[in-house]
C-alpha cells in the first residue's frame, strides 16, 4: 500500500537497518503544494518493506505522478533480507505504482546502509559517487592522528590560533542567522534551486529535530564564521547543510567545525559521522577532496531509476526533448528530466 503514515511500520525495523532519513517527520520537511510525503509499505507476516517518497503530479499531464526520495539519503528499508520476500515486495511496488498512475521515480540510496542491494534486481540501480564518513568508535587520539589528514590538522590548528570558538546550539537559537549564511553560501556557489530552502523549512527543521540535531557554530568575535545543521539518530550522524562567511575562509572555520562536531557526536554515542560526497560525481571534485581530509572511510552512493509506465514516460520525455533541445545535453540522462 501507499500511505502517509508509516512510522509504526518503521518501528519494526532494527535500528541497524534504518536512519532518521526514513521517518515521516523528515519527509514532511519537504512537503509543499506539489510534493506529498508518502511511503510504499509491503508486509508478509512479520516481514516489512518500506520506501518513503515525495509524490508529485507530472507537469503538463492529467492523472500522472512521479516520485523522488527526499533530500539526503533514503531508499527502502526492511527487516528481512530473504530474496523471495524482497522480490515480491518489488513486484508489489511496480503494480501499485502503475495502478496509481506513477510514471517513474528517483531513489537516492543510503551509502552507509547499502540498501541499494534491496532493489538492484528490480530496476536500474547505478553508482553515482563516493561519500565519506568518520569512524567515531575510534579513540579521540586515533581520530586525530589516523583519520584527520596532516594538512587538515594544520588547518584546524590555524583556526584555533585565530581564536575561533566552537558552539553547540542544541536549541537552534541561531537558525535564522544560519539560514541567511546558508542562502548566501549557495548563491556564492551558484547552486541549483534544489539546494535552496524557504523559511518554513528551517523553522520546521529546528522544531522537529531539537534533541536529534544541533547547529554546529564557529564564532569569531561573536559572529558566525561558519555553521552547519547536524542531524543524528542512534549510531549515525549527518553533516546536513552548512554555510560560511567568505571573509573568514582563510582561517579554516569549516575544518575546525567538522572536527569539533565529530568529537561532540562521539560524546553523544554516535558511531559514524557521515560527511556526504562531492557536489557532483567527479572523483576529483573539490568538495569531496575537502571531506577526504577528515577520513579514509568511504561509502557508495547509488541512485535507482525505476520507470513504471514506459509508454507514457517515453511520451512525456519526447515532448520535453522536442520543447527543450538546449537542455538535453545537461539534463538528458536525468530520470525526471522533464522537470527541468
Amino acid at each position: 500500500m501507499i500511505t502517509g503514515d508509516w512510522n509504526l511500520f518503521l518501528g519494526e525495523i532494527p535500528k541497524t537497518n534504518k536512519d532518521l532519513y526514513f521517518t515521516e517527520e523528515y519527509s514532511r520537511l519537504y512537503e509543499d503544494r506539489q510534493h506529498q510525503a508518502k511511503a510504499f509499505v509491503y508486509e508478509e507476516n512479520d516481514s516489512i518493506f518500506i520506501l518513503p517518497m515525495l509524490l508529485s503530479p507530472v507537469p503538463g499531464t492529467q492523472g500522472l505522478y512521479d516520485f523522488e526520495t527526499p533530500y539526503g539519503y533514503g531508499g527502502p528499508v526492511s527487516n528481512s533480507a530473504e530474496e523471495g520476500f524482497l522480490k515480491r515486495a518489488a513486484a508489489s511496488l511496480v503494480r501499485e505504482a502503475r495502478d496509481a498512475g506513477i510514471l517513474a521515480g528517483l531513489i537516492r540510496f543510503h551509502p552507509l546502509l547499502d540498501n541499494a542491494e534491496l532493489m538492484k534486481e528490480a530496476f536500474p540501480v547505478v553508482w553515482d559517487r563516493e561519500t565519506v564518513y568518520m569512524d567515531l568508535e575510534a579513540e579521540e587520539a586515533s581520530i586525530w592522528a589516523d583519520q584527520i589528514h596532516g594538512k587538515n590538522r594544520n588547518a584546524i590548528r590555524k583556526a584555533i590560533e585565530q581564536r575561533m570558538e566552537f558552539e553547540v546550539d542544541d536549541s537552534f537559537s541561531r537558525i535564522w542567522e544560519f539560514a541567511q549564511l546558508y542562502g548566501k553560501t549557495m548563491e556564492r556557489l551558484k547552486a541549483e534551486e534544489f539546494y535552496f530552502f524557504d523559511e518554513r523549512y528551517f523553522a520546521m527543521l529546528a522544531k522537529t529535530f531539537e534533541g536529534e540535531g544541533f547547529l554546529a557554530n564557529v564564532l569569531k568575535d561573536g559572529a558566525l564564521a561558519s555553521s552547519a545543521i547536524i542531524l543524528y539518530e542512534e549510531d549515525l550522524g549527518h553533516y546536513h547543510l552548512s554555510g560560511s562567511d567568505p571573509d573568514w575562509l582563510k582561517a579554516n572555520p569549516n575544518n575546525f567545525m567538522l572536527y569539533k562536531t565529530a568529537l561532540e557526536l562521539k560524546r553523544r554515542g554516535v558511531k559514524k559521522f557521515h560527511l556526504g560526497g562531492g557536489s557532483d560525481s567527479d572523483p576529483r571534485n573539490s568538495l569531496l577532496a575537502f571531506k577526504k581530509k577528515f577520513s579514509t572511510f568511504s561509502g557508495r552512493f547509488f541512485i535507482g531509476k525505476p520507470v513504471f509506465l514506459k509508454q507514457e514516460y517515453e511520451e512525456v520525455c519526447g515532448y520535453w526533448e522536442a520543447k527543450n533541445p538546449s537542455k538535453i545535453a545537461r539534463y538528458g540522462n536525468y530520470i525526471l528530466k522533464y522537470r527541468y
